[in-house]
């Protein structure tokens, strides 16, 4: 029985976040050890399979990769091997630009409904006439999961609209998480988030997304780093 089981959805070219994927093969390695409440799978296509199969860490969900309707397709079908071959409480979806706090994201689930249950950052687009989670990372209880992939889907968006949508649909409401966005490359060098220390602890969820690829890894690197040191607080 696993609390969470993190999906990391690839590009379709994951050659771009390289070193990013090498960097969260080392947090599968970490948590495998020192967190067994968390079980971390890579998710991508393959056009060359007829269905879902698991190898070494990664789901290959039949199909040619691609942002629309790939996306969407990666989540539903690692949804779906997911509810057919482990047992667990949450999903926390996410991508290979985020990094996550091991310990940080099981106290903060273990204070969520077990049930319609769905937390993330909201966002809100103009040409979206709801709010939708963000693909960047949020949090699903195993209910919602079985909910939302017997759906109707349209293919023409990613799954963060997609999941909306039902949420809408359905009124379930967003519980806002605790991510802290690391964007500004100009200002948030290693030592600029040293100094940020006691920020970085109080939460669970890390986006990294910067202009510098390399730059990003470096962040992300660190951020694994400073978990291992078991540092953590208790999020309320």
């Amino acid at each position: 029985m696993y609390q969470i089981i993190i999906l990391i959805i690839t590009p379709p070219d994951k050659l771009i976040q390289h070193e990013n994927y090498k960097i969260w093969e080392s947090a599968i390695k970490y948590f495998k050890l020192k967190k067994p409440e968390i079980r971390c799978f890579f998710v991508e296509l393959n056009e060359h399979i007829s269905k879902t199969i698991l190898v070494a860490n990664t789901i290959y969900c039949p199909g040619v990769e691609s942002i629309t309707p790939g996306t969407l397709k990666k989540t539903v079908n690692s949804f779906k091997y997911c509810l057919d071959n482990f047992s667990f409480t949450y999903i926390f979806r996410t991508n290979l630009s985020n990094i996550i706090h091991a310990q940080n994201l099981l106290n903060y689930t273990d204070r969520l409904p077990l049930n319609r249950c769905i937390s993330s950052i909201s966002i809100y687009s103009y040409a979206i006439p709801h709010r939708f989670p963000s693909n960047d990372g949020y949090i699903i209880s195993r209910d919602l999961v079985e909910e939302f992939i017997t759906n109707t889907l349209n293919y023409r968006f990613t799954d963060d609209v997609s999941l909306g949508s039902f949420l809408n649909k359905n009124r379930i409401p967003i519980i806002i998480g605790r991510r802290l966005d690391l964007q500004n490359v100009k200002i948030l060098t290693t030592k600029r988030i040293d100094q940020l220390r006691n920020l970085v602890l109080e939460h669970y969820h890390y986006k990294c997304n910067l202009d510098d690829g390399e730059k990003e890894a470096t962040l992300m690197a660190y951020l694994l780093e400073l978990q291992k040191k078991e540092k953590y607080i208790i999020l309320s």
